[in-house]
């Protein structure tokens, strides 16, 4: 079921005006799936906890 909804998903974010919506907002579609994903945000989290420690920034 969900790599029907992100084939789906894909689909969709590869129309012509879609893609000029997301472009006017100032996005841009990654179409992707789910376990390339997951990597993408997994990548995205170290990194951002490196400038973090880098930064000192406390949770408080």
């Amino acid at each position: 079921m969900v790599d029907k909804i992100n084939k789906d998903v894909d689909r969709v974010l590869q129309l012509p005006d879609v893609k000029e919506r997301l472009a006017s907002l100032g996005a841009e579609a990654m179409p992707m799936t789910p376990a390339e994903f997951k990597k993408f945000v997994q990548t995205e989290i170290a990194e951002s906890a490196k400038v973090i420690k880098a930064a000192g920034i406390k949770a408080q």
